[in-house]
């Protein structure tokens, strides 16, 4: 039982490893062809433009993902109802 889970922990560890890889290679070839290697003021620009656009999604991805879990748990517990007034108790 224990090789098993020795197993399990080593596959796990080595799928993020190779995600992490493929994502650190998926950017650098990134930053590569759009010239944010340099440290020009194309360079500097076009990095903070990326990474600006970039922060601002994650946090519309993480408000998205906040705002359905409260609308389902108060769906769940009866704090209002969703699409049926009927429904409401």
């Amino acid at each position: 039982m224990e090789t098993k889970k020795i197993t399990i922990k080593r596959a796990i560890v080595l799928f993020w490893k190779g995600l992490t890889g493929i994502i650190a290679a998926t950017a650098e070839w990134f930053t590569t062809i759009l010239g944010m290697r340099d440290e020009s003021r194309y360079g500097k620009f076009i990095r903070r433009v990326v990474g600006g656009s970039f922060a601002t999604l994650m946090l519309l991805l993480v408000g998205t993902a906040i705002y359905g879990c409260i609308d389902n748990i108060c769906y769940k517990y009866k704090i209002y109802s969703r699409f049926y007034p009927s429904d409401y108790k």
